[in-house]
């Protein structure tokens, strides 16, 4: 196993150990650390020759969870203070060293070169659909987040799972052109716009499979409403990607 999927194994891996620990403790410290497999697990996308390729979508999202690592950091200290303990302080600490790393990758790889900075720029620009993708994904992790955090409703558990969906998705999109044909074939336009790899496969399963635990295990603590509209989306994910993984292997044969 090469270093890129050690990584994204080891992210979800982390992220689902946290979840699990949570889930006995109720301890906010715990969702920090599912953030921190948040984080190794985008790592492990943008690992390439044992390398991190630090470009705006990695800066974007890394600085994304690190922003809910201090709103969670916030919220144990001023809301919830009976956890502010020495492990309150080691997590302190290792946010604070998180922001400074990010901080340096920036440094380093924008602003000492303004030329690469706005190369990048103009390149995401190009793909609007793909910078958009991530944005959301971005943003509905952060927002479940913030809403798990108030308020302990598992929906908001499944709505990470789906914020990270709508990133790897964004983080695999490909720009393609189509003829006339393939344009009124949904099912090819769903395949054909994504980078089909064995990362995406496994990164995508885990989080369909994880979507469905969670809607098993909190089936009588959601509203009828929230458990089929959740349950809704899954369904039709789970229809996307196993036409994806059909169309995937009917073209190699």
């Amino acid at each position: 196993m090469d270093e890129k999927n050690w990584i994204i194994i080891s992210g979800i891996g982390l992220i689902l150990l946290y979840l699990v620990i949570y889930l006995g403790s109720k301890s906010p410290l715990d969702i920090f650390g599912i953030t921190v497999g948040v984080m190794l697990l985008i790592s492990g996308f943008y690992t390439v020759d044992r390398r991190i390729k630090v470009t705006v979508s990695y800066i974007t999202a890394e600085f994304g969870v690190n922003i809910v690592q201090w709103l969670i950091l916030i919220y144990i200290y001023y809301y919830n203070h009976s956890y502010v303990s020495s492990t309150f302080f080691y997590y302190l600490i290792g946010a604070v060293l998180i922001t400074a790393f990010l901080v340096n990758q920036v440094r380093k790889n924008y602003l000492q070169s303004s030329g690469n900075g706005q190369n990048v720029i103009i390149s995401f620009l190009r793909d609007k659909t793909r910078l958009i993708l991530l944005f959301t994904g971005v943003f509905i992790i952060i927002a479940s987040i913030a809403g798990f955090i108030t308020s302990y409703a598992p929906i908001f558990l499944y709505g990470i799972t789906l914020g990270l969906m709508v990133f790897i998705h964004g983080f695999y999109f490909e720009r393609r052109g189509f003829s006339i044909s393939e344009r009124r074939d949904i099912a090819n336009a769903l395949t054909r716009n994504i980078k089909f790899s064995f990362n995406y496969v496994m990164a995508m399963g885990v989080l369909l499979i994880l979507q469905f635990l969670i809607l098993r295990y909190f089936i009588h603590q959601m509203s009828i409403q929230d458990w089929s509209t959740a349950g809704t989306i899954s369904l039709c994910i789970a229809i996307i990607f196993s036409i994806q993984i059909y169309r995937r292997f009917k073209n190699i044969q």
